[in-house]
């Protein structure tokens, strides 16, 4: 027998279908996180006549959350709304369950998606963004993101075109970092036990060189990163400078074309990692590690592999035990509580990174948040060109095998 709450969310799903609800902005108590979404695109393929056919797409919802700043009652069957539009026109909508973590709430799993939508457009595409309460059905408008989905082409390995696959590209964020100050007992894409911090960032660095001249080191998939920093131009001892991290979500694909040979692929992999930093603070600390409370003033920190090379240096500003907000944050930028832009920036010469734009960073990050601050335009402004954000084009005669290896795996039908 159906559960009484399973019962109400789907009558609350049918009834939003239908179009029978309000809309309105999101509540002041309520906070959207730009930073946590994470969307990809599942592609469709039929068989027909020996051939594999596109059948377009579907939304992907990795994860998505909305911050609870006070105690109010929120029904246990509410939802999140994602409606997918070309200008004024809607080609779909996905409705996701949540969950109801301390203080905030979340996508329910890693792979919420619509499963009977086809979406055949592709490009730049609208994703409106809406917290359904489940009280009285009442749709809260959280977020408008602008998408690019790229269609890229396959190929058999007889020199046969494969279908058209899709993915939702995430190159835009690669440059950017969020600092999160995870408080003992809160989840922020991890768990903490005391107080630690959690910078989230995402890298394009492949698994595995499509030559086949075999894997390489991630550098922020192994525990061999460590932090060095100084506050305010002084070096500052940490006992246990290890960085531990937790991988997160990825959007991954390879186009290939002619008879699909390993120089006949190109791979798009991008990944965002959390990063646990051996900073703490507050009344449950972590043992040796840096702490913020006994080291106000201006943060300047290097994240470097094994071999001591620099992957990233990363700025912030702590008073009172609190790293301080980015200034783009006061332009309308939302975040988690505890959560703040980082200023980040890339060494001379990049060697692992494989897919950063310039111009793609300058316009935005988080599906399509433009920059307002000069803070943030400067500091994106300054993102070195390695690669192009996105894999080419389809080939003539729908080229371009392909495997979706990610969280966009493609489901046949």
């Amino acid at each position: 027998m159906m559960q009484p709450v399973r019962m109400a969310g789907l009558a609350l799903a049918l009834t939003i279908a239908m179009g029978q609800t309000t809309t309105a902005q999101l509540p002041e108590d309520l906070r959207y996180d730009h930073a946590a979404t994470l969307f990809n695109a599942n592609s469709f393929a039929e068989a027909r006549d020996g051939r594999r056919v596109d059948m377009g797409w579907a939304l992907r919802i990795h994860s998505a959350r909305i911050d609870r700043l006070s105690d109010r009652e929120i029904a246990r069957d509410s939802v999140m709304k994602f409606v997918i539009k070309k200008g004024a026109q809607t080609l779909g909508q996905t409705i996701c369950r949540v969950g109801f973590p301390p203080g905030h709430i979340q996508t329910l799993g890693s792979n919420c998606e619509q499963r009977d939508q086809r979406i055949r457009e592709h490009g730049e595409l609208t994703v409106e963004v809406y917290f359904v309460d489940g009280a009285n059905d009442r749709e809260y408008l959280a977020a408008t993101h602008t998408i690019h989905v790229v269609q890229y082409g396959t190929a058999r390995g007889n020199g046969e075109p494969g279908e058209n696959q899709y993915y939702v590209s995430a190159s835009a964020n690669l440059p950017v970092g969020v600092i999160v100050q995870n408080r003992a007992g809160a989840t922020y894409i991890v768990s903490s036990n005391y107080n630690e911090v959690v910078l989230v960032l995402w890298s394009a660095h492949p698994s595995q060189n499509l030559d086949g001249s075999g894997p390489r080191e991630r550098p922020f998939g192994s525990s061999t990163a460590r932090l060095v920093c100084s506050v305010n131009g002084e070096r500052v001892a940490i006992e246990d400078s290890q960085i531990r991290q937790n991988a997160d979500g990825f959007v991954a694909a390879t186009r290939s074309w002619g008879q699909a040979r390993r120089d006949e692929q190109e791979a798009y992999d991008v990944r965002r990692f959390a990063l646990r930093l051996p900073l703490t603070w507050g009344d449950r600390p972590l043992p040796n590690r840096l702490n913020l409370d006994a080291h106000p003033g201006r943060y300047e920190c290097e994240i470097q592999n094994s071999s001591r090379e620099v992957l990233r240096t990363i700025s912030f500003t702590v008073a009172d035990g609190q790293i301080q907000p980015h200034p783009e944050q006061a332009t309308g930028l939302t975040l988690a509580q505890g959560a703040h832009l980082v200023e980040m920036r890339f060494p001379g010469s990049v060697t692992y990174e494989t897919r950063l734009s310039r111009a793609t960073a300058a316009r935005g990050a988080f599906y399509g948040r433009p920059w307002q601050s000069p803070e943030a335009r400067a500091m994106f402004d300054a993102v070195p060109n390695v690669g192009q954000p996105d894999m080419g084009a389809p080939a003539r005669g729908g080229a371009g095998a392909s495997s979706m290896r990610s969280s966009s795996s493609m489901r046949r039908r």
